[in-house]
Order: structure tokens, then C-alpha cells, then sequence
């Protein structure tokens, strides 16, 4: 993007890259025009912070950008996300055409059902899981290996969601509150979060049978859907899937949920 998003003449430039070390200034041609910028006949002013993305189908090329829709409305709350598609020229350069104005209407991208391919269930309340054995630890996702830490901030990430089971109805999936639809999954072994993924592979590892603690009826315990008989677990201070051998190991996979204040 070129100038500042809190002016009407935000706008996109370009380089081109002739060749050399890609660190050296001399190996790029700057476009001498902006290739992508205000219409005031659309009433589109300062279209800039883009990016790119295919069609669902792979035919087509879309840029995704943000613009006001009035002069002076700057680099505030005022500002919409839009999307449009554009061409290639002969010579290769990418053709972005004019910013649309919003009340045009535009097709939706070659290959797009309309259907959102992600599983979409009602909200329900958040739950924290709190170790049976280190009752001031919780679960959490600060960072995408699962763990156990004291509760810090961002509190979300140690909040989570328990689906309907992506595998079976009759198990739960855990869905990270913060990061809509990605799960815990047992991977090898080992626990981590994971986008969601339309695989009968993801669905199986991502889902759970929950059941009666092992060590305690005040908690709950989550047996592996694609690991017969092997329970969450936590082990020095990690996420881990195994067959309990021991009352330690027990202990170790019950978690006492308590529900997250809305």
C-alpha cells in the first residue's frame, strides 16, 4: 500500500522484480502509476491494505481490501472490508481495475456454493479444565501444543467449547473459544490444536467419549476416539493421550470443568 490509510489516496502501487539480489533496490521497477486507487465516481476513497486469494474453483483471482466510503472518513472504525475480482494483461501485470462502489452487486467467486464448508453448531457457554491433581492449572492454547498452565491473560485461550463430536454424535469434540473451529486432537500421542480439516482422519482424532472421571466423580475423563482405551492426559505440565496404568495416571487424566461467565 502506498501513503496512509487515513487519507482519501491510499492506494496500491507496484514493483516488479528485474532480476538479481532480491535486497538490492536495482532489481525492482516501480510502477510510475498507482495500479489500484480511489473512484470518486463509485465512492470508493483510499483502497489499500490488500491481499489475494483464489476462487473456490482455482479460475479465478480475487483482491480483498479495505476503503471508505466517504472523503474524510480516515483511518478509523468507518472502514469496510471488500472483495472484487480482477484480470491479467497480456504482458503478465495484474489488471485490478476500479475500486466497485458497495451498492453494485457482484457475483459470487466461480465455485462458490454459498455453503460454508467449516461445521457450524450453536453457541453454547465456555468451560475450564482444571487438573484433578494440579487443581490450579488449566488447559489451554498459548501456543498450538495443548498444556497446562495457571490462568494468565488472554483468558479466552483457556476457554473452550464442548461440540457435538466431528467423528460420532454420541462422543464431544473441545473447541478452542478463541480460535473458532480448532479442536484438540490426539496426534501420535501427543495433543495439540488444529484447524478444523474435512478429513474422516481430522474428525476421528479431533473427537472424544467423555466419561465419569477416572479418579474422581466430580470430574469427567475424555477417551480417545482414534486410540481405544488411551484418556487425555497431562504429564510435565503437557497434553498426552495414554492407557492409565496407575492411580497417578488416573488422576492425570480427570479434569473438573467449570463454566466460563458469559
Amino acid at each position: 500500500s502506498a501513503s496512509f490509510c487515513a487519507t482519501d489516496d491510499y492506494k496500491l502501487g507496484m514493483l516488479t522484480y528485474n532480476g538479481g539480489d532480491v535486497l538490492d533496490a536495482k532489481s525492482w521497477d516501480k510502477n510510475p502509476e498507482p495500479v489500484f486507487q480511489r473512484s470518486d465516481d463509485n465512492k470508493v476513497y483510499g483502497p489499500g491494505h490488500n491481499g489475494f486469494f483464489k476462487s473456490p474453483d482455482g479460475k479465478e483471482d480475487w483482491i480483498v481490501y479495505h476503503a471508505n466510503d466517504n472523503p474524510g472518513d480516515g483511518c478509523v472504525g468507518k472502514r469496510t472490508t471488500r472483495v472484487q475480482k480482477f484480470t491479467w494483461n497480456t504482458d503478465g501485470t495484474p489488471n485490478f481495475g476500479t475500486p466497485v462502489s458497495t451498492t453494485m452487486d457482484i457475483p459470487n467467486p466461480s465455485g462458490d456454493t454459498g455453503k460454508d464448508p467449516l461445521p457450524q453448531r450453536a453457541p453454547v457457554p465456555g468451560v475450564r479444565f482444571a487438573s484433578f491433581d494440579a487443581p490450579t492449572l488449566f488447559i489451554n492454547v498459548l501456543g498450538q501444543r495443548g498444556k497446562l498452565s495457571k490462568l494468565v491473560e488472554p483468558a479466552e485461550d483457556f476457554e473452550f467449547v464442548i461440540r457435538e463430536g466431528l467423528a460420532d454424535p454420541k462422543a464431544v469434540s473441545i473447541e478452542s473459544k478463541n480460535h473458532p473451529n480448532w479442536y484438540l486432537l490426539n496426534r501420535n500421542g501427543t495433543v495439540w490444536l488444529s484447524q478444523y480439516e474435512d478429513s474422516d482422519d481430522y474428525r476421528s482424532i479431533a473427537s472424544w467419549w467423555q466419561k465419569a472421571g477416572l479418579a474422581s466423580a466430580d470430574g469427567l475423563s475424555f477417551e480417545s476416539v482414534s486410540q481405544a482405551g488411551a484418556y487425555l492426559y497431562h504429564q510435565n505440565n503437557l497434553l498426552n493421550v495414554k492407557v492409565p496404568a496407575t492411580d497417578a495416571d488416573k488422576a492425570a487424566a480427570t479434569f473438573i470443568l467449570s463454566d466460563v461467565e458469559q
